[in-house]
Parts: C-alpha cells; structure tokens; sequence
C-alpha cells in the first residue's frame, strides 16, 4: 500500500514539474528508483527466509544507493533521464525475483504458490521492470524525440497498469498458512487418515 501511495506522489509531482512548471526535474525518477528498490529489498528479505538473505540484501541496497549517488554527482547526463541507475535497479530485482521463485521450488513444504499475496507481488515486479528494462535503457539519449516520446509514454503506462493490477490482486488475496504437512491442506490429510483407519477396519 505504500508503495502504490509513493508511486502516485511520484506520477503526480513529475507531472506538475514537467507539464506545469515545465522544468525538466529527472531527479524526482532517481529518488523514486532508489525508493522502489529500497521498499522492494525490504520485502524480499521478509518473504525469502534463509541465512545471510537479510544481511545480503542489505548489502546489496547499501551499495546500489551509493552508486546511484556517485552516478547522480559524477556520471549521469545533465537534463536527461538517468538509464544507468533505472537499469541497474531492474537488473536487481530481475534476479530477486528470479531468486524467490527458485527458493519456492527448494521448499519441502507444499502449497499453491498463486494463492499468496507474495507471488502476485513478485509476478507484478517481474512483469513490470521486464516490460521497461530495455526502454529505460533507451530513454536517457531518446527521450527528446517525439516519436519515442509517445511510444515511451504508451508503453510504460502499459506495465504500470500491469504491475498495479497484480498488486490489487495480491491485495484481494487473504494471507493463508503454509501447511507443515506432507500434504497440500489439512482437509486431505484428513480424508487421507480416514481412508486409512477404514482399511484397517476391513
């Protein structure tokens, strides 16, 4: 929920700089992504349990906002998008994800992944930053042109139609229990037992 309420502050202050007060102010996109990624880390290290995920994600965070404030001071180009810390930032939660979905399929417990709120989450990231990846890449040079200008506008709106409608999902979706059982719920191990208790009956 914060995030989405981050997201809109974010559309909606970009808009009254850039339509408004028409001032080309890419650097509320470079606090955003260093935000996201931030908000993204937090809740990777919550869903994935493991040793040392807690500690590396950290890490990871720590050092992707120090390189996105050298690159802000020193690397970046002066007015334009910066792509070079929108890509890294979609690079790192690609492999995030990637990375969940991998642990999932370690676990010994079973369960119906698409009925949690965790998967509808990760899938609404993946899709998204999958989808913008190669157009973040593009923007910082092309965006003055207003040909890509139009397709960047039409494509990132896409996604993030996308990604918000994975996350009401997810929000729709009651936060259930893993079962420690060998089985998918307690209801089939409990038939499972009644079958058995009949066959030792006959």
């Amino acid at each position: 929920m914060f995030y989405l309420i981050l997201s809109v502050l974010t559309d909606l202050v970009a808009y009254y700089l850039f339509q408004i007060v028409k001032v080309g102010a890419y650097f509320i996109y470079d606090i955003f992504t260093v935000a996201e990624f931030g908000l993204f880390s937090l809740f990777f290290a919550y869903i994935v349990k493991g040793p040392g995920v807690k500690k590396n994600t950290a890490l990871i965070f720590i050092a992707f906002t120090i390189f996105s404030i050298i690159d802000y001071f020193f690397l970046r180009k002066e007015g334009a998008f910066n792509s070079t810390t929108a890509g890294v930032a979609e690079v790192l939660i690609i492999s995030m994800c990637i990375y969940y979905f991998y642990h999932q399929l370690k676990q010994p417990d079973t369960f119906i992944i698409y009925n949690t709120q965790n998967f509808w989450i990760i899938i609404a990231f993946l899709i998204y930053v999958s989808g913008t990846f190669f157009l973040y890449l593009m923007a910082e040079n092309m965006l003055e042109e207003k040909t890509f200008l139009k397709q960047y506008r039409m494509i990132n709106s896409s996604f993030i139609i996308l990604k918000n409608i994975f996350l009401f999902i997810a929000m729709l979706i009651k936060p259930e229990k893993r079962s420690t059982s060998g089985f998918p719920d307690e209801s089939f191990s409990s038939d499972w037992n009644n079958i058995q208790s009949l066959k030792n009956v006959n």
